[in-house]
């Protein structure tokens, strides 16, 4: 008798609660702590958005992960047919933008670890595994399955550049050679990243992490595409792209993104690392579509200031950047300077 109960205790744990009537949305009465071979870390729970989390990998001697999920899943019969089936872009009803948003979230993440697969380098974060969950759910009868769909990463042990700038003191938490080398570091990946035939379309300071042994990793290829390809989900009307350093066609949603696009952003990011400016703010300040770079000339070594002038210009047709050129003017930068 007590196995029985112990089954039923079991079983019962497994089960799901349905919530507000819509089967395709499950609540637990504990939290899912397993997805395939990785188990969550209870220590470090969520880490943005409730859907990406730290986790234990139980094949690799216990090496954290980190675990992005499409939560709170789909049913099992919803899922067959939108799977290989996209629903619909003009949708309508609560229980359909459900179905709509789980499934936006599945193909972003779906391509950044196909683009990750791509994309092998040391400044890269590196994609490990995908899979699915079943999770079960009742509305009645009969018992149905909801799936879950996750992708696994290497946990990156660093912090986002953009925890390196105070807004107390209004300064850089970085030195000359610090931001000489993650400028570096960056032209370098942005570089390979193009030579592979990819645009990430999402370059900001909370994207570029640094590491604690030194150097950088860039993360979060949820927008990038082959150049020359709309992202995946800018047929659903949605673009990712973050504000402050995005290029000016991805805000007006424009159809010419790419590589020039990357270097836009590129521009702008090492522009804030080394005059602590928002770039975008100070267009702001200007009116102006173009910046006159010959005020900050004096805050940037070498001729950076001329290659970040030539690759923020506002107009596609007149952008160019010579990484090459901008990567051995760095190199001479960071060689002058003492270890």
């Amino acid at each position: 008798m007590e196995i029985i109960k112990k089954i039923g205790r079991r079983v019962y744990r497994n089960y799901a609660k349905l919530t507000l009537g819509q089967p395709f949305v499950i609540a637990r009465k504990k939290p899912v702590r397993r997805f395939g071979n990785y188990i969550l870390d209870p220590s470090y729970d969520i880490i943005s958005m409730g859907n990406i989390y730290r986790a234990i990998d139980r094949k690799r001697s216990g090496d954290y992960v980190i675990v992005k999920t499409v939560t709170p899943g789909i049913d099992r019969d919803v899922w067959v047919k939108i799977k290989n089936n996209p629903p619909e872009k003009k949708i309508s009803g609560s229980r359909t933008s459900e179905i709509m948003r789980l499934y936006q979230t599945y193909i972003s993440y779906k391509n950044e670890f196909e683009v990750l697969r791509n994309l092998k380098h040391r400044n890269i974060v590196r994609s490990i595994d995908k899979g699915t969950v079943d999770l079960w759910f009742y509305h009645g009868f009969p018992i149905k399955k909801c799936v879950v769909p996750y992708f696994t990463y290497e946990l990156v042990d660093g912090l986002p550049l953009r925890d390196f700038y105070s807004d107390d003191e209004e300064k850089w938490l970085l030195d000359s050679k610090s931001k000489a080398i993650v400028s570096l570091e960056l032209c370098k990946v942005i570089q390979f990243i193009h030579e592979q035939g990819y645009a990430h379309l999402d370059l900001s300071l909370s994207n570029i992490m640094v590491m604690q042994q030194g150097g950088i990793k860039l993360i979060d290829f949820e927008s990038a595409t082959a150049h020359g390809k709309q992202p995946l989900l800018s047929q659903y009307g949605i673009r990712l792209y973050t504000l402050s350093s995005a290029s000016p066609e991805q805000i007006l949603h424009h159809h010419e993104i790419g590589f020039k696009s990357d270097y836009y952003s590129l521009c702008a990011i090492i522009f804030y690392l080394y005059t602590d400016s928002n770039f975008r703010s100070k267009l702001t300040e200007a009116n102006a579509y173009n910046l006159d770079f010959a005020k900050f000339k004096d805050q940037f070594p070498s001729n950076l200031a001329e290659h970040l002038e030539s690759g923020t210009r506002f107009d596609v047709e007149e952008r160019e950047l010579d990484l090459a050129g901008i990567i051995e003017d760095l190199l001479g930068v960071v060689g002058k300077m003492e270890p």
